[in-house]
C-alpha cells in the first residue's frame, strides 16, 4: 500500500506543480470532433446523456463533449487541485453547467456501487502503479449495462518515447526538475525562456512524469479476465460494441 501511495502521490505532485493540458478554446473546438468520432464508433453516445464519471479528468481538455451530448451529470475526478482549478475556469468559459470537480484517488473513490452509466480514463491508467485496480474501481461504480472506456499507452506505438524516456531516467534519475533539464537539453526544439506555460506542461507530460507503463491488447484482456464477466461487451455483427454481457 505504501509503494502504491508513493507513486500516486509522485504523479499527483508533479501535475499539482504541472496542470496538463493547457488548451484555448479554439483548441477544445477542434478537439472536440475527434472525440464525436471516438464515443460514436464505441457505440456510448446514449450513456454520455446520464451519468458520466471522468477519471483523471485533468484540465477539462474534453469539456465540450458534455455540453454537445447534454450530460444529466459530468463528474471530473483527479488528484490535482491546480488540474481541477483549471477545469473549473474551463467548464465556465465553455459553458458546462453540469460539471462537478472533485479531488480524489481513483483507486478509492467517494461513490455508491452501480451510480454512473459511463466511466471513462484517458491516459491516465497508465501512470498509475496499479491499472487493474484502477479498473475494478472504475467497475464497481459503473452501472450494470452500462459501460467503462479508457486509454493505455501500447509498447509498440509508444516506442520512441519510450528509449527517449529512459535515456532521461538513466542520467537524470527521478528528479522532476532534473529529468527537464536533461530532456530539453536532448530533446528540446527551442530555448526554455522562449517556451510557453502550455510549452512545458506538455514537455514535462512528455518526458517527466515518474511512472508510465506500456500494456499490449493481450495484456488488456487477460485483465478482463480477472475481473467481473458482466461487464464485457460483446461486438456485434457489424464490429460495434452493442453493451450486451458476456456468460462465462
Amino acid at each position: 500500500m505504501s509503494q502504491e501511495l508513493t507513486a500516486e502521490q509522485a504523479v499527483g505532485n508533479l501535475y499539482r506543480t504541472y496542470p496538463f493540458p493547457q488548451t484555448t478554446a479554439q483548441q477544445r473546438r477542434e478537439w472536440l470532433t475527434f472525440q464525436l468520432c471516438k464515443y460514436k464508433f464505441l457505440g456510448v453516445e446514449e450513456a454520455w446523456r446520464g451519468r458520466v464519471l471522468d477519471v483523471g479528468c485533468g484540465t477539462g481538455r474534453t469539456m465540450l463533449v458534455p455540453k454537445h451530448y447534454g450530460t444529466q451529470h459530468y463528474v471530473g475526478l483527479d488528484q490535482s487541485e491546480a488540474s481541477l482549478q483549471f477545469a473549473k475556469k474551463v467548464s465556465l468559459e465553455d459553458g458546462v453547467e453540469q460539471f462537478v470537480p472533485l479531488k480524489a484517488s481513483l483507486f478509492d473513490m467517494p461513490f455508491e456501487n452501480e451510480y454512473f452509466d459511463l466511466v471513462v480514463s484517458w491516459g491516465v491508467l497508465h501512470c498509475t502503479p496499479d491499472p487493474v485496480k484502477g479498473i475494478r474501481e472504475m467497475m464497481r461504480v459503473c452501472k450494470p449495462g452500462g459501460y467503462i472506456a479508457f486509454f493505455v499507452y501500447n509498447p509498440f506505438a509508444h516506442w520512441r518515447n519510450n528509449f527517449q524516456r529512459w535515456k532521461i531516467q538513466r542520467e537524470a534519475g527521478p528528479d522532476v526538475d532534473a529529468r527537464f533539464k536533461v530532456a530539453h537539453r536532448k530533446y528540446g526544439s527551442k530555448p526554455i525562456e522562449q517556451m510557453s506555460s502550455a510549452d512545458i506542461v506538455n514537455f514535462v507530460d512528455r518526458f517527466c512524469v515518474p511512472i508510465e507503463s506500456n500494456h499490449t491488447y493481450g495484456e488488456i484482456l487477460s485483465w478482463f479476465d480477472q475481473l467481473v464477466p458482466r461487464f464485457f461487451s460483446i461486438p456485434s455483427d457489424d464490429g460495434r460494441f452493442d453493451g450486451r454481457t458476456a456468460d462465462r
